[in-house]
C-alpha cells in the first residue's frame, strides 16, 4: 500500500476493494525494495508497457533490469487462446480466484501461469518467456502512410504516435527480429504500395517497454 495524491476514485475502490483510510500514511521503503529487485535477473510482467513505465518514475533501479512482458512476449492467438487477458488465461489452465484485483494476487497469478506449457507449442511458459529476454526489438514507425490505410495499420495493432516528445507523428508497432523484414515488406507492397525509406528503430532488451524507448 501507499498514500496516493487524492482520494482514492469509487471506480477503484469497487475493482480492488481499497479505499482511502485502508493507505493513510502508507509507504514503500525505497530501502526494502532496492534491496529485494537488485537481485532480479529480470523482471516479468503482464503487460511490461504499462508498469514498467509506472514503477520506473518512483523507483530508480527498474531502469537497470530487463523486463518480459507475458502479454506481448508471447502469441496467445497462435497458441489457441482468443484473449490474452490474465483472466481469460487463467481460465484456459483452469486457475480460479476470489476475485480481488489486487497486485499481489495478479502476482500470485501469473506466478502460476509460468508453470503451464502452452497449449499449442507446448513449451514451458516460463522458457518461452526467458528466449525473448536478451533479444533486440524493432519499433517501425509507418510515417505519412495513406490515410485511407489507418484502418488496415489499426487491424494489424499499430499504435498512433501525435508527435509528442520528439517522436514521429505516425502510427508504430514493435516487432521481433524475425518479423520485422516481412513486416516492411507488407508495407511497402500493401500499404504505401511504391519503394520507400521506413523508420525501424531498434531497442535494446534493457529500454523495451521503458520511457526511453
Amino acid at each position: 500500500f501507499r498514500q496516493p495524491s487524492t482520494n482514492i476514485p469509487d471506480e477503484i475502490i469497487s475493482l480492488t476493494g481499497i479505499d482511502s483510510s485502508m493507505v493513510a500514511g502508507a509507504i514503500i521503503d525505497e530501502k526494502s525494495l532496492n534491496a529485494f529487485v537488485e537481485d532480479s535477473d529480470f523482471i516479468i510482467a503482464h503487460n511490461a508497457a504499462f508498469d514498467r513505465k509506472f514503477v520506473e518514475r518512483l523507483w530508480e533501479i527498474f531502469k537497470r533490469k530487463p523486463w518480459i512482458c507475458s502479454l506481448k512476449d508471447i502469441n496467445w492467438r497462435e497458441e489457441g487462446l482468443s484473449s490474452a487477458t490474465l483472466s481469460s488465461i487463467l481460465n484456459f489452465y483452469e486457475f480460479f480466484t476470489d476475485g480481488a484485483h489486487r497486485a499481489i494476487e495478479d502476482c500470485y497469478m501469473l506466478l502460476a501461469i509460468l508453470t503451464q506449457r502452452l497449449p499449442t507449442s507446448g513449451e514451458m511458459v516460463i522458457k518461452k518467456l526467458l528466449s525473448e529476454v536478451s533479444k533486440m526489438t524493432y519499433r517501425i514507425y509507418a510515417e505519412n502512410s495513406p490515410f485511407e490505410m489507418k484502418d488496415v495499420l489499426k487491424k494489424r495493432g499499430y499504435y498512433w504516435s501525435n508527435g509528442t516528445g520528439g517522436l514521429p507523428k505516425a502510427w508504430w508497432k514493435d516487432f521481433n527480429e524475425a518479423d520485422r523484414n516481412a513486416e516492411l515488406k507488407f508495407l511497402k507492397a500493401e500499404v504505401y504500395k511504391r519503394e520507400v525509406d521506413i523508420i525501424c528503430k531498434e531497442i535494446s532488451p534493457l529500454d523495451r517497454y521503458s520511457i526511453r524507448a
